[in-house]
């Protein structure tokens, strides 16, 4: 029997994790032929594991069939076998695995927790033959249906809402309570409310507790309040004692002045920079000499009213602001346990099950030490695991694991997992990058638990890994730097000590041009924060301004329009791109346009709105239902242009009086008696003649909206 491991692999970007991985698959497949029955190799994405799946048989019909595999080195090492065992018992792996293809255990984690979750169907409290339902949101708002209309008969729930409804009126909130409450009823399905205590889930529940818990909100609010408007009132004292002016201070009333009424007005809020200044050494109160009465003032006891106002303000500022929070969402959430109940009534009536309890479900059944039942129930017993992109593991679906590979450990056999702190970008689904931190600097002992930093990248070219090494030495220090009173903050340079990558000097050259761009002031004056007033120019106009001629730049340098990505935060940044370049490429030269690829495929690019084509479609039925409407014929005319590909469209002129005579030279000659002919139809067949009259599927870049448009139009 072997010491049983588990091996952490830190993997960036080309590191060679995929490699890596199906390299120690293959390695226990050459032990003995029947390994993969007792291999659970798991990721999280569809694509993930049909790209490991294909990796690993791949290399069995390369090996089989005598071609050039870069895995067969490591396998003669590993295993111990010479060229000819291994190409012989590859053939006979590879018969195996296609023959007995259920029991090829590639699979992501949410299709292993089902498998267990159907095989403890009654322990589960469910019923045979149920649905796994992934999409919650039909359920939960089914249950909070039913939960407000159960305020007919239950008297306690029925003055809770009352209570929420009156603080919503106070706070001059909306009336959509269930709006209210279906947003925070999210936090049923995550897994931060899942783990709570039993304890704590009580307390939600306890309606006079919560009532209890709002009143002493309330008062630390109001105690907060009384000492700022206490403070408040002794600055303006002082203030109306030495006769001082916004004028005398430094910002004028943006600064101290504007603070002091702040406090005296009971606004908890965080001091602004110019405020700030008076703390300096020297303190900043005038923009030259202090005047006399200020001098006097400030010796008179201004200076430390407000040293302790700042004080006050900075420490209580997150508390007062937190239980704002709280009391805006705590009727809400004293009717989660309710909404909870509904949800579990709903989904049993249907014979449902939600995948996102499924984590919770898993850790009553996997946490009391049953893992043999748990293996004899699912019918197979896995001795080695594997976890990929295990910076994606969720606490509830780690919990769920931890006691399986522990138990593949006591027998001897080994586990890796294989992850990469800087690529979490499941957060969404629970994902928590602190369970592969804590693992390497808690359980790595260098015997059974081993880390094993996967440090040379082999994807990227020299300049990007320069650029990429010095990116991760620096940032993470100037993180914890800002950070460093956050006692809650992680260790970013130890998080981060392992992006460090070896150059294999294979690939030479490579390109990184960084420009930031800031928005632009009317007037320079680099102290001005009040975005608005003397700005010129936003740096997303200016950015937006600026990318058709960085694409054209590119594509001069030999690159395809089709090598090209554009990366930005938000949808409506996004949209505002497509539209910039679409835009462009419609007023660019003829020279411009035979030069460069201007097309833009995304998310936002493929919305019907999109196409000139749909929105030519409903410029015409908007010209049938008004013949007098000469906006809509007006873009008739532009938008038929642009989608039949005319090149100056954006430059025609288009006056009122051409409009209702075909606009000759642009549209079809007969439309006027089409457009008669035409405003009696259905309305499908009305599109079916637009598009036939108009020709508008002869260009290929209309055809698949059509096709959809076509769908939607039937289905009205």
């Amino acid at each position: 029997m072997g010491t049983g491991t588990l091996t952490i692999y830190s993997a960036s970007a080309g590191s060679g994790k995929t490699f890596n991985l199906t390299r120690a698959y293959l390695t226990h497949l050459f032990r003995s032929r029947y390994n993969y029955r007792r291999i659970l190799a798991v990721t999280f994405t569809n694509k993930a594991t049909a790209e490991m799946k294909n990796r690993i048989l791949d290399q069995l019909y390369i090996l089989a069939n005598n071609g050039k595999s870069e895995y067969l080195a490591d396998l003669g090492r590993d295993t111990g076998k010479s060229e000819e065992v291994i190409r012989n018992e590859a053939g006979e792996i590879l018969f195996s695995i296609l023959h007995d293809f259920s029991r090829f255990s590639v699979s992501t984690i949410d299709a292993f927790f089902q498998k267990i979750l159907r095989a403890f169907t009654r322990e589960a409290g469910l019923h045979s033959g149920f649905n796994i339902e992934l999409d919650h949101n039909l359920i939960l708002s089914t249950a909070v249906d039913e939960m407000i209309a159960s305020t007919a008969t239950d008297s306690q729930i029925r003055n809770w809402l009352i209570r929420y409804a009156m603080s919503n009126l106070e706070e001059e909130k909306s009336w959509d309570l269930k709006g209210d409450i279906m947003k925070l009823s999210e936090e049923l399905f995550r897994e931060k409310f899942r783990i709570l205590s039993a304890d704590e889930r009580a307390n939600l529940e306890n309606k006079d507790f919560l009532l209890d818990y709002i009143k002493k909100i309330r008062a630390l609010e109001s105690s907060i309040e009384s000492e700022l408007i206490r403070l408040g009132r002794k600055c303006e004292k002082i203030y109306a004692d030495n006769d001082l002016d916004e004028e005398m201070f430094y910002q004028k009333g943006k600064g101290v002045p504007g603070f002091i009424r702040s406090l005296a007005n009971g606004s908890v809020i965080k001091p602004n920079s110019y405020v700030l200044r008076i703390l300096e050494d020297p303190p900043k109160w005038s923009t030259g000499k202090p005047a006399p009465q200020l001098l006097a003032a400030i010796d008179g006891g201004l200076e430390d009213a407000l040293k302790d106002s700042v004080r006050f303000c900075n420490d209580n500022y997150i508390s007062y602001k937190s239980a704002g929070v709280v009391l805006s969402n705590i009727y809400a959430l004293g009717i989660l346990s309710d909404v909870l109940k509904r949800v579990h009534l709903v989904a049993s009536s249907e014979n449902s099950f939600l995948l996102s309890e499924a984590g919770e479900v898993l850790s009553r059944i996997t946490g009391g030490e049953q893992t043999p039942f748990i293996y004899e129930k699912i019918g197979n017993t896995y001795e080695n695991y594997m976890i990929d992109e295990f910076q994606d593991t969720s606490l509830l679906q780690w919990k769920n694991f931890d006691p399986l590979i522990s138990e593949s450990m006591g027998r001897g056999c080994d586990n890796l997992v294989v992850g990469d702190i800087k690529q979490s970008i499941y957060r969404w689904r629970n994902s928590d990058w602190r369970i592969l931190a804590g693992m390497k600097d808690d359980l790595v002992d260098g015997k059974r638990f081993l880390s094993k930093p996967l440090v040379t990248n082999w994807r990227s070219r020299s300049n990007i890994i320069k650029f990429n090494n010095s990116l991760f030495s620096v940032i993470p220090a100037q993180i914890d730097e800002s950070f460093s009173e956050d006692e809650s903050s992680s260790d970013f340079s130890k998080l981060y000590a392992e992006a460090i990558q070896k150059d294999p000097g294979r690939r030479s050259s490579g390109y990184v041009r960084i420009e930031f761009i800031d928005d632009e002031k009317e007037n320079g004056n680099e102290e001005e924060e009040e975005i608005g007033k003397n700005m010129a120019r936003r740096w997303e106009d200016i950015v937006l301004e600026k990318l058709p001629s960085v694409i054209e730049s590119v594509q001069d340098k030999g690159y395809k329009a089709s090598d090209i990505g554009i990366i930005v935060r938000e949808g409506n940044q996004g949209e505002a791109v497509v539209r910039r370049m679409i835009e462009y490429a419609g007023t660019c030269s003829p020279e411009q346009k035979n030069r460069y690829n201007y097309s833009i495929v995304s998310n936002d690019s493929l919305y019907l709105s999109a196409s000139h084509a749909l929105t030519f479609i409903i410029s015409v039925l908007k010209a049938l239902d008004d013949p007098d409407d000469m906006i809509s014929r007006a873009q008739m005319v532009r938008f038929y242009l642009l989608a039949t590909g005319y090149e100056n469209a954006e430059k025609i002129p288009l006056f009122s009086d051409t409009l209702p005579d075909d606009s000759p030279g642009f549209l079809p000659g007969g439309t006027s008696e089409f457009m008669k002919n035409t405003r009696q139809l259905p309305l499908f067949e009305a599109t079916e003649s637009i598009i036939g009259f108009f020709g508008l599927g002869q260009y290929s870049w209309n055809v698949a909206y059509l096709d959809t448009f076509q769908d939607l139009v039937l289905g009205f």
